[in-house]
């Protein structure tokens, strides 16, 4: 069960084994849940802070941070990784 699962998600382009593992041992609600619920248990997902007339800015918050840690460190790799490719130099 394990297996397929990992294989599912090692599917996605971009989704190599750390973070398939990641996903799998953090967030078992994984394939029960939609995208946006998903987004707030990882503490991705922007919420506001109106009150009345006053709008807040969007904030996010909570979450299950070792997996919010893995995907800013693989977000970050990518980044650089398509800088590279497509020759812009770095600052």
């Amino acid at each position: 069960m394990w297996r397929e699962q990992d294989e599912l998600v090692q599917s996605v382009p971009g989704v190599g084994p750390v973070m398939s593992l990641t996903l799998l041992a953090s967030l078992p609600e994984l394939g029960s849940l939609n995208r946006k619920q998903i987004a707030a248990l990882v503490g991705v997902a922007p919420y506001a802070r109106d009150s009345g007339r006053r709008r807040g800015r969007r904030h996010t918050a909570g979450g299950r941070r070792v997996v919010r840690t893995v995907l800013y460190m693989i977000t970050c790799f990518l980044a650089l990784k398509s800088d590279k490719r497509s020759g812009t130099p770095n600052s």
